[in-house]
């Protein structure tokens, strides 16, 4: 029966864990095993920093919790940089600014309609109370989804847009 403060020869050793003279002489060398004097080692000692380095090897191989969080991280944020170089994504602003030009822009035409539809004051202002309704549902409806935006929320209702 070995005794745990038992030392042991290179070859004794390398074959109880399983590798070669060779590794055991590269774990001497690098520190994770203790040479008692030439060519021998402890026992107890030995086995134990033999296993301590295989666990923190494995763990290191499988990756800690927060090792793995970090390197997913960075792999999102260069995914997000190269979508936005490549102007797959845009921000909020921009793509608000975008909708602002295109929708004052339509606005804008909708306003001078009614001079353009008729010279009848009463009709021209029927017609503008129906293009005003229009914009305030469309107003209502960007604002809506705007904030849906911002808060991260789907628009999946179905449209409710009413025929005027």
């Amino acid at each position: 029966m070995l005794n745990a403060d038992e030392l042991v020869s290179t070859g004794f050793l390398a074959d109880l864990l399983g590798i070669s003279k060779q590794a055991i002489a590269r774990l001497a060398r690098t520190g994770v095993l203790s040479k008692a004097s030439r060519g021998l080692f402890p026992l107890g000692e030995s086995v134990r920093s033999y296993l301590d380095f295989k666990v923190a090897g494995e763990a290191a191989r499988r990756g800690t919790g927060s090792s793995d969080r970090v390197r997913d991280a960075r792999a999102t944020e260069i995914e997000l940089r190269i979508a936005r170089e490549e102007r797959k994504l845009i921000t909020m602003d921009e793509c608000n600014g975008c909708l602002d030009q295109v929708v004052g822009g339509f606005i804008t035409m909708l306003s001078v309609l009614p001079a353009q539809i008729t010279k009848d004051i009463r009709e021209r202002q029927r017609i503008e109370t129906i293009i005003d309704a229009g914009r305030q549902r469309l107003s209502d409806k960007f604002d809506e989804m705007s904030n849906n935006l911002r808060a991260g929320l789907p628009d999946d209702e179905p449209d409710d847009e009413e025929d005027s």
